[in-house]
This record gives C-alpha cells, structure tokens and sequence, in this order.
C-alpha cells in the first residue's frame, strides 16, 4: 500500500509504504513524477524485503521542483510478479523564479508566504528585467526597472534581494507562476492575524543580529517570515539607505497617482508601519501565494 508522504519541503520529501512479501524475497521501489505517467524510480531503502508479515518501507527524495504536485506509488516485485499501491499526491512548498532561484514558504493564519525577499531578474514569463544602475535613469523611470542595494549584488543580493520601483510591480508578472504581490489589504489581514502593526513586527522579524543592527528590538521570528532589513533606493536614485536598518516593502495599492502603500520594519522597534511612497523607490518584495 501507499502512505502518505512526510517531510516535505520545497526541494525534498519522504515516500512511504507497506508492502507484505508474502515469504519471498521482494522488491520495492517507488514511481513518481508529475503526472500518473511517473517517469521516475527510485528504491525503496529496505529494499528488497522477505518473510511473511507487512514491512514499512520509505524512501528520500532530494532535487524536486519547489511548488509542484508530484504523484507517486510503492511497487513490489517478486516471483509471484509484480503489486502496485495507489496512486498518491503531495505538492512541494515554495516556490521557483524563472531565474531558477529557490525560495521556502511558510503558512501565516490563512494565507502562504514565501520566507525570502525576491531576487528575480526575470519576470515570470521569462523575459528580463532592466537593470537600471545610473541614478539619473533610475529617476526618470516611468518603466520597470530594478537594481541591487549599492549596484553590489555580490555583497546584497544573496541575502536581502532586489530593489524594485513599482512599475515593475505593476506588470503583474514579478513573483512566480501561482504567486503575487501582495495588496494593502492583505498586508494588513497579515499583521492583523499577528496582533495588529504595534506587536507584528517583532514577530515577523528575524531575531538575532547577524543581518539587522543590534539590538533588533522584540524580534523574535515566531511567525518563520524572517523579515530582514534591505533598505531601499531614494526615487531619485542617488542614495542607498539603511541597510541593515529597515526593511521596506511594496504592496500593489495605490495611496494616488503618484505613490503606493507600503510597510516598514525597524531594527528598534516591533512595530510594522503601514506609509506611502513615490512609485520610483527601490523597495523589497515579498510575494504571496494566489
């Protein structure tokens, strides 16, 4: 028989079984794939198995899709020939960019959220993104456009993501396939759910001090968001600030015609402040699930 899968993250899972030899010497392995058509095998760790009593069997997967439904089904094979169980289904958390980067989830009361900044430089169907370096184009832009903290993705990148203006937002296409930015109101029903904007930001937080100044004040991470600190890029685009300071993220909300709802984390304080800003800031992007 099938049993359910355990452990699953976004990359990996463990399949499970039960399969009775029937007093011969039996093996066992695993199809799987993303579709009843499998396509993969793998073998199942006790494999083979004997005697004539139900065995529990199990095997690890490493290399999987982030946020995809595989199906998959034990097999037992022997000289009386060959048993299937049925066909079972789990989905892989989190998500994959069309840059191939990998990010983790984490459920929040009723919605789903990625746990790392974006750090895209394709939209979901694949095209590109323009990079915009210059502090004069930057502040001309009425166009998508992004940038890395400093023009230093070497040092930033990896850890806090990209900078985007809102035009890139506003194309709709900036998360993964299934995914979003989120709007004003959803921002909200997730601080709501924390306690409300007074107390929600430490509890969205990193804790520690190892990417937000010291002392990082209240944070204790117990929602597994692991907000962090990536500063932002003046609209006019001259200066990077407060790295390590504030995070500041976009929402797809118009405040007017100018300028959209966002909200700020501050290493001095659990509160989450709900601002707007000029659409031509550089800010951080956390992406929701649909």
């Amino acid at each position: 028989e099938t049993n359910s899968a355990s452990a699953v993250t976004s990359t990996s899972v463990m399949l499970n079984g039960k399969v009775n030899p029937n007093g011969a010497s039996t093996t066992v392995t695993f199809e799987y794939g993303t579709s009843t058509s499998y396509g993969l095998l793998a073998i199942a760790t006790q494999s083979p198995v004997s005697g004539t009593t139900p065995v529990d069997v199990n095997k690890g997967l490493t290399g999987l899709t982030p946020g995809t439904t595989y199906h998959y089904r034990v097999k037992a094979e022997n000289t009386d020939g060959i048993t299937y169980g049925i066909d079972m289904t789990f989905t892989t958390t989190g998500a994959k960019d069309a840059d191939g980067n990998i990010y983790n989830s984490i459920v929040i009361g009723t919605q789903t959220w990625l746990q790392e900044n974006l750090k895209t430089r394709k939209y979901n169907d694949n095209t590109n993104i323009p990079e915009v370096t210059s502090s004069s184009s930057w502040a001309a832009l009425s166009t998508p456009g992004y940038c890395w903290y400093n023009n230093d993705k070497t040092t930033y990148g990896d850890v806090y993501g990209a900078l985007y203006n809102w035009y890139t937002v506003n194309t709709g296409k900036l998360c993964p396939t299934d995914w979003h930015v989120p709007t004003d109101d959803e921002w909200t029903t997730l601080t709501t759910y924390l306690g409300g904007e007074s107390v929600a930001g430490g509890k969205l937080k990193e804790n520690g001090t190892t990417h937000w100044l010291s002392p990082n004040s209240g944070a204790t991470n117990e929602s597994e968001f692991t907000a962090l600190p990536g500063g932002y890029r003046y609209a006019d685009g001259t200066t990077f600030s407060v790295v390590t300071i504030t995070g500041l993220w976009w929402s797809t909300t118009e405040y007017n015609t100018s300028s959209v709802w966002d909200r700020m984390f501050d290493y001095n304080s659990i509160i989450v402040s709900k601002d707007h800003g000029s659409k031509n800031l550089g800010l951080s992007i956390r992406c929701l699930k649909d």
